[in-house]
């Protein structure tokens, strides 16, 4: 495992708790919603080439729990009584839905293990025949590669794998990619027809 250390900050009243480790154009990387969980191997695999910087967001991990957003008891608005909590849903008119991605380190070595990225959706509110494209993109903004798939009703669940191949077929230098996935929905009633991920490719 590759050395890395760990730095607080203070910003706004709170201290904030930052990895750092590798050498190289500095590389920030945001953990979701599970938490950084620590120095993960991934970070270990991007530090031989970035100087990485993996901060716990506050709340998670050593970061403070800031009271940026405080919780006051009672009702949540004069309009609802009873300590109600109104939620309005506001995705209502979003083409693609659910992504996650499996294997977002792939290693396509012929192992057997990670040697594909899946990106998994599903695609709504569009029912003329489409082509969804998932697109690869370098950090300099060139396309790269990319999987597509064509349906005469493009509505359901899709499951687009990525074998870490560019348009040539080659396989792609290791580094770190920007996967877009595309839907042409030529609706002003659809919103959010494209959505981007990182995928990190290392051998």
């Amino acid at each position: 495992m590759a050395d890395h250390a760990t730095q607080q900050l203070r910003v706004n009243d709170c201290t904030i708790e930052i990895m750092k480790g590798g050498s190289g154009e500095p590389l920030l990387y945001l953990h979701g919603a599970g938490g950084s969980k620590g120095w993960a191997p991934f970070l270990d695999q991007l530090s031989d080439r970035f100087s990485v910087l993996a901060p716990d967001h506050p709340g998670f991990g050593n970061s403070d729990t800031p009271g940026w957003q405080r919780v006051d008891p009672g009702d949540a608005t004069d309009l609802v009584n009873s300590q109600t909590t109104a939620v309005l849903a506001l995705d209502g008119n979003r083409v693609i839905l659910g992504l996650t991605v499996e294997s977002p380190v792939m290693t396509p070595n012929g192992d057997g293990r990670n040697d594909e990225t899946i990106f998994n959706f599903n695609i709504a509110r569009i029912s003329s025949e489409q082509t969804i494209t998932v697109a690869i993109y370098d950090l300099s903004g060139s396309m790269v590669g990319q999987v597509t798939e064509e349906r005469k009703d493009p509505r359901g669940g899709y499951s687009m794998p990525w074998k870490g191949q560019d348009t040539k077929g080659d396989l792609v230098p290791p580094g770190i990619y920007i996967a877009r996935i595309e839907v042409d929905s030529q609706s002003a009633s659809a919103a959010s027809t494209s959505v981007q991920r990182l995928v990190h490719v290392a051998y």
